[in-house]
């Protein structure tokens, strides 16, 4: 009888696990679609700037003084403009609005230049043998958010919403220190003046204007990105707006250019600076 009983259960954990593989397996091969389709051209797209390399006489004229010198600091004359790139990353992400829950995470993030557009996709260990997947992207106007337990439960999915779509196209433009030629002006990028240490990037897309603030150290390489006004949830369902920031350090040569390898992005709540999301670049992989 106790044979039996041993028999049943282990059968049965057999079949919850292969059930379980079999849907992580279909988020991957949905994951690979949805990058498949995200490097399809878009119908009809006009080209932001006919030239393929940086030519600081042409670039520089008239902007803030720190974004001159960081553009002096981190490309080169002649250097290729980024088509698109393949970043990989490793870090630890916290899943609680109030609290401490930080989980490691591994993520590849592909990104294109003209739409402007992203696609990150992470894998979350929240315990031995547990995973929860997401994806997080921005294209053609459209943001979205999905994460699933192990490819099956649905923990959080936001669709074609405007706020995220602003939120996500904030991110993009936050970004651009992996990507810097993206921030040049003949890229559609337009630059305001603000102090010797900061000034804004303010960018148009599909309808939506989005502006961050860019802050330089004293060898003008961005240390930080910030927004006052960014879409979030609530702990409670909640949309809110609420001042976001995103730090980047860790500099070294990478295609050519100075970027950032190590970067951490947080909240800003009561005036308080709350991390939720701390990561470095472990591979690039940069196209031209």
């Amino acid at each position: 009888m106790w044979f039996k009983a041993a028999g049943i259960f282990f059968a049965t954990l057999f079949i919850v696990f292969a059930f379980l593989m079999g849907c992580q397996s279909q988020w991957q091969r949905r994951s690979q679609q949805l990058v498949q389709d995200f490097y399809k051209p878009i119908p009809d797209l006009t080209e932001i700037s006919k030239s393929s390399v940086y030519r600081p006489e042409h670039e520089l004229k008239g902007l803030p003084e720190p974004v001159q010198r960081y553009f002096q600091q981190t490309l080169v004359p002649e250097q290729p403009l980024i088509r698109d790139l393949t970043l990989r990353q490793a870090g630890r992400i916290n899943l609680l609005y109030h609290g401490v829950a930080w989980k490691q995470f591994t993520a590849q993030q592909d990104v294109i230049m003209h739409s402007p557009g992203f696609i990150w996709q992470a894998k979350v260990s929240l315990a031995p043998s547990i995973n929860a997947f997401v994806i997080n992207s921005y294209r053609s106007g459209r943001g979205w958010l999905h994460a699933k337990i192990m490819g099956l439960i649905t923990v959080a999915e936001t669709d074609d919403a405007r706020a995220l779509a602003e939120g996500e196209l904030i991110r993009f433009l936050a970004e651009a220190p992996w990507f810097p030629t993206r921030l040049l002006p003949s890229q559609g990028v337009h630059w305001q003046a603000i102090n010797n240490r900061s000034a804004q990037a303010t960018l148009i897309d599909n309808g939506l204007t989005v502006s961050v603030i860019f802050t330089f150290d004293d060898e003008f390489r961005i240390i930080k990105a910030s927004s006052e006004e960014r879409y979030r949830q609530n702990y409670n369902g909640e949309s809110i707006y609420a001042p976001w920031e995103s730090r980047f350090s860790d500099y070294r040569r990478a295609g050519g250019m100075l970027l950032p390898h190590a970067t951490e992005a947080g909240w800003i709540i009561d005036k308080q600076w709350l991390s939720y999301w701390q990561g470095e670049v472990t591979d690039w992989d940069i196209r031209f």
